[in-house]
């Protein structure tokens, strides 16, 4: 079978010319600020924008060099992620090579930015660029943060909060109490307040001062001239208290630090949103009150202890001799040694046996647990970094008799 072939035409050859590409290869942001580097490590040497402030953003390089004929033709826009992980998009209503960039929404605060640029109405390409924004709390570790904050909720260790070496022991109170009944909540709010430099819980606003905000931290990490204060801590007792008192903004501050009876009380129902809050205390030393007599002061503890029985919680305001061996009764420091603990039950009136005292006049020593100083006193709680439990509190009558100033119960 034969077969036939067409003719054979010549095909002219033609070069095929790819158009000279036009639009924007680079771009840059000048005069970023430092902080963090987030990674666990304590670190600084992250730079990135602050909230607040203005950064320009500027074309570094053209494709092929190439310049757009009118300059107003390149365009800019910037996306991020919400706090729910929705990517947003936003044109920036600003053209040319160079502009001003405002960081003015919270919600950009501990996201990382992303820039495009590029040249409208031809050919082009889009360039990007990646730009952290801090959080508020610039200096401190994210990732540091975000371990303490797992280690009293999710971890249901909030007895770990601690004050350092600041005078904020009613402060320690509060958020202990908010992290063990509010877990979620508490997480919430602390996260807020590191990233954001604001949180709001109850309807009541936490937001502290410029100065709090731009607290720097030691060779190891931790907010400086705390005594090792963990960060979680710094953020919201500093944050509570300053919100307070705007003008105590550091630990050595220790009068205009302390958490007065009056402000403790307005908290509990305020912040904490507890409605039914009363208080009994004597501003004056103990020893000062002390006509009120053992047996009296018996009683009242006692009744605290059936206030905790039927659900209540307990602050209770006492001197921090009280917890040190062979503390002399009566002496001037007292009055800067004003201490707040949570009383969390396990009332003991023993004699001077040691046995259970059968009458009030029999009792020699009280032992009950408490919170205190990032340690819950009740001989059965682990603390995950010592390994071991911290006895209850056992005092002796005098000791109970000179210390102890008053509480306040909140249900």
């Amino acid at each position: 079978m034969a077969v036939e072939f067409g003719k054979w035409e010549k095909i002219e050859r033609k070069e095929t010319v790819s158009p000279i590409l036009q639009g924007v290869e680079e771009i840059d942001i000048l005069n970023l600020d430092e902080g963090a580097q987030n990674d666990g490590t304590g670190n600084l040497g992250n730079y990135g924008m602050l909230y607040g402030k203005t950064y320009k953003l500027k074309v570094s390089k053209f494709v092929y060099g190439k310049l757009p004929a009118n300059m107003n033709d390149i365009k800019w826009e910037f996306s991020y992620l919400d706090n729910d992980n929705n990517l947003l998009s936003e044109t920036i209503n600003k053209t040319g090579k160079e502009i001003d960039f405002e960081c003015n929404k919270l919600d950009f605060c501990g996201q990382m930015i992303t820039f495009y640029a590029w040249v409208d109405g031809v050919q082009n390409t889009k360039a990007e660029l990646e730009v952290f924004c801090h959080n508020r709390f610039r200096w401190f570790d994210k990732k540091i943060f975000e371990d303490e904050l797992l280690d009293r909720t999710d971890n249901k260790h909030p007895f770990l909060i601690d004050q350092g070496n600041s005078p904020l022991c009613g402060m320690a109170c509060l958020f202990y109490i908010f992290a063990k009944t509010k877990p979620e909540e508490y997480k919430a709010f602390s996260f807020d307040l590191f990233t954001k430099g604001e949180a709001i819980y109850n309807n009541y606003e936490v937001k502290p001062v410029e100065k709090i905000l731009e607290t720097t931290v030691d060779y190891s990490g931790f907010p400086v001239n705390t005594n090792k204060m963990p960060i979680v801590d710094f953020v919201t007792l500093f944050s509570l208290r300053n919100s307070k008192k705007k003008k105590f903004t550091k630990s050595k501050q220790q009068w205009k630090g302390i958490n007065w009876p009056w402000t403790m009380k307005n908290l509990c129902g305020d912040f904490l949103g507890y409605k039914d809050v009363k208080s009994r205390y004597w501003p004056l030393k103990t020893y000062m009150m002390s006509v009120l007599g053992f047996s009296s002061k018996i009683r009242r503890l006692k009744k605290i202890d059936n206030y905790y029985q039927s659900g209540y919680k307990i602050c209770m305001m006492v001197d921090a001799s009280m917890f040190e061996p062979n503390t002399f009764y009566i002496t001037f420091s007292d009055f800067r040694e004003y201490h707040w603990i949570v009383y969390e039950g396990d009332l003991e009136l023993l004699d001077e046996n040691t046995n259970p005292a059968v009458t009030t006049d029999e009792v020699a020593y009280i032992k009950f647990s408490a919170f205190s100083w990032a340690k819950i006193f009740d001989n059965k709680t682990i603390n995950p970094t010592t390994g071991i439990s911290s006895t209850k509190i056992m005092i002796d009558k005098n000791k109970f008799i000179y210390n102890f100033y008053g509480y306040i119960r909140m249900k």
